[in-house]
């Protein structure tokens, strides 16, 4: 039964008696109520305001007292800075520069201004606390958009710093906020110790939302998109398109008419401008820039559309980071800011929500690992990293690499892309609750929304407080081979595919880098095929000279970016790295003559004795054409001869044994490696390439 609340909620003063409790932990205020004419500041603790757009960070920007608002995004933090005309802190921005350490401190210096109001990007906020210093109690920090942080830590490690900066504050001086707040595994969010807050309005407004399970999410949105085109009433409505997929959205774009792609823009981070493009927009004053726009997670939270438009989500399987939970749909959908009612019912400037998806056409592996499991996993490689780091630190340097060393201590801790340790605020390991709480949320969505066509009516249906379905689900199964005669070849050939295209503009952005190359940054800020792109190269570069490495392998990937091609070149390093005496280099020494032709039937006796070898073991080749490709992988082979009166049986010259030059590019690096690893490299040791694809 609903039931008066006190005067005062945590220390916070209310500002209307016009408010009820639920229950012990959820707050009920007036239906399209503001937070600042409820509350005069932000409660401590978790927040879970129910409802988008309900007003928190503006809340505390309002606040008598100097805050820290801390968001997952530059285009957030500029854009409410700018509104608000508050000090804002982060990377530049079309509003802002940057600010220096010096100017950072003067404003928290300044007596003359106060409350003292910073609003500040995650991976900016130790510049604010180095600042201002041990001394906290004359501040209160809020974590907006909490659930960003946690979707995105496993590709922005600094994300997680700002919660161990969180951690120095008192219980009472912060809070966490979210529309869609998720669970925590870190125990610090105990509930008798970080109380929960739930704050709704009495009534969430029922919507109708157009389901097409699809087994072709590309064409399916392509079709969507042509629908509301054709439509004389609708053509002129603006649509968005929300997928968390530079290159699915690339991939529609070019399969659209010429005169609807002039009218696309994609809007992202600034990490991925390069990715977008031509297509890279941003939203003027909260206005869409074109007609038809994508939508990557950066503007899923935190800004505001003052523009009417079609909405439409789009999920696949196939790739896990694009799936959308019900919350995080209604995430999206609260992004809207034009509100009014029409006969008592909430409405907004979206028209109308198709939600398409793959669900049901593809199965991830099942796996019943427990959260507790996995949280003893990392606690362990916890352990074992920071005792590497206690006894290793300053020694070895001329025979170990710590980089290499760290890089190991992270992949050994990683579990089905998602990597469960990191390095906190001081440099020490420690366990990566927001990649566990990934993790759990990432299996919780497609167990209870993807596994199967009908688990998506039951998800909706069981959160009708924010859903109504009209009409029944659409299995429209599509033809995966589309006519690509509309592709836009300045983007990318039309024979090549949006995960060839990711590994393209990887290998676009090492080579336009070059000279002030940062792999590791670029590993950061990417994610799918770019991400394992530059691994694989950032791999192969421990061995080579960097700037040589890379134009070989831009010469080698001109003809195709495929995933078999890519192992053929790293296998191809591989081998050239082996010393002479290493059994399976020995065994291609005996096997072939540099200067000497053999035919395909020799090749393919040759290359199956050496397979087979008991200290190989790798599978014997099937036919003599295989064979000649597998020689050609590692030996620097002539191309295929026409057949000659000379050369009937089309016999190929063995040019070198050094398929790429390789040899003269080895770094002294590389050297120094393969000596710490000798027997890897040579004699008997067990033959075993390890690939990256």
């Amino acid at each position: 039964m609903d039931k008066p609340v006190p005067v005062e909620i945590r220390g916070v003063k209310l500002l209307t008696q016009n408010i009820f409790w639920k229950n012990d932990a959820e707050l009920i205020i007036p239906d399209g109520e503001k937070l600042s004419n409820v509350f005069d500041k932000m409660p401590y603790g978790r927040i879970n305001k129910k409802v988008p757009g309900i007003g928190a960070t503006t809340l505390e920007i309002k606040s008598k007292r100097n805050s820290i608002i801390v968001v997952p995004t530059q285009y957030l933090a500029s854009t409410k800075a700018d509104e608000h005309k508050i000090f804002y802190v982060g990377g530049d921005t079309t509003k802002f520069k940057s600010p220096t350490p010096h100017e950072i401190q003067n404003y928290v210096n300044d007596t003359e201004i106060s409350p003292k109001k910073i609003i500040c990007v995650a991976d900016s906020l130790k510049r604010v606390m180095d600042a201002i210093g041990k001394d906290l109690n004359d501040w209160f920090i809020m974590l907006d958009e909490i659930d960003s942080y946690q979707e995105q830590a496993n590709f922005r490690d600094k994300l997680e710093l700002a919660l161990d900066y969180y951690k120095l504050f008192d219980r009472k001086k912060h809070c966490v906020v979210s529309a869609t707040l998720r669970e925590f595994t870190d125990p610090y969010f105990d509930d008798n110790k970080e109380p929960e807050l739930v704050i709704n309005y009495p009534v969430l407004c029922k919507r109708k939302i157009h389901i097409i399970n699809t087994n072709n999410v590309i064409e399916s949105a392509l079709r969507t998109i042509m629908y509301f085109k054709k439509d004389v009433k609708e053509k002129d409505r603006k649509i968005v398109i929300a997928l968390n997929w530079i290159y699915g959205a690339l991939e529609i774009i070019n399969k659209l008419p010429k005169d609807l792609q002039v009218q696309c823009s994609i809007l992202c981070s600034k990490y991925s401008v390069g990715k977008a493009g031509n297509y890279f927009s941003e939203l003027d004053e909260g206005i869409l820039p074109s007609n038809i726009n994508f939508l990557t997670s950066t503007y899923f939270t935190g800004i505001d559309i003052y523009d009417k438009y079609h909405l439409v989500y789009v999920s696949t399987v196939e790739q896990l980071y694009t799936l959308l939970s019900v919350d995080k749909m209604y995430q999206i959908y609260g992004r809207s800011r034009i509100q009014g009612k029409i006969n008592n019912k909430i409405n907004n400037g979206v028209k109308s929500e198709t939600f398409i998806t793959d669900a049901g056409y593809k199965k991830l592996k099942e796996n019943d690992i427990s959260v507790e499991y996995i949280k003893d996993f990392a606690e362990t490689m916890v352990k074992v990293a920071n005792c590497q780091k206690i006894n290793l630190r300053g020694r070895f340097s001329d025979i170990l690499d710590m980089k290499e060393i760290k890089r190991d201590h992270y992949k050994n801790a990683t579990f089905m892309g998602y990597r469960f340790i990191r390095q906190d605020k001081d440099k020490e390991y420690a366990i990566s609750y927001f990649n566990i709480d990934l993790y759990i949320e990432d299996q919780k969505v497609y167990d209870a929304f993807y596994k199967s066509q009908t688990s998506i009516l039951k998800e909706i249906i069981a959160s009708g407080s924010r859903f109504s379905l009209h009409g029944s689900l659409i299995d429209e199964r599509v033809n995966r081979t589309s006519n690509s005669s509309n592709k836009s070849k300045n983007l990318y050939d039309v024979t090549m595919n949006s995960r060839d295209y990711e590994r393209h503009v990887a290998m676009n952005n090492i080579m336009d880098n070059l000279e002030k190359l940062d792999i590791n940054h670029l590993i950061q800020e990417s994610t799918g095929e770019e991400r394992k792109f530059y691994y694989f190269f950032r791999n192969l570069s421990d061995f080579f000279a960097r700037n040589e490495l890379a134009q070989k392998l831009f010469h080698y990937t001109k003809e195709s970016f495929s995933p078999k091609r890519l192992r053929n070149f790293e296998r191809a390093t591989q081998f050239a790295l082996l010393e002479d005496d290493h059994i399976f280099k020995e065994m291609f020494h005996k096997q072939f003559i540099v200067d000497e032709r053999y035919s395909p039937d020799e090749v393919f006796g040759k290359i199956n004795e050496i397979y087979t070898h008991p200290f190989i073991g790798l599978t014997a080749i099937n036919t003599p054409d295989k064979a000649m490709e597998e020689l050609n992988v590692f030996l620097n082979v002539q191309e295929r001869p026409s057949k000659t009166k000379n050369n009937p049986d089309r016999k190929r010259l063995i040019i070198s044994f050094d398929k790429f030059d390789l040899l003269k590019i080895k770094s002294e690096f590389g050297v120094k490696l393969i000596n710490r690893d000798k027997e890897k490299y040579s004699k008997t040791h067990r033959f075993k390439f390890k690939l990256t694809y």
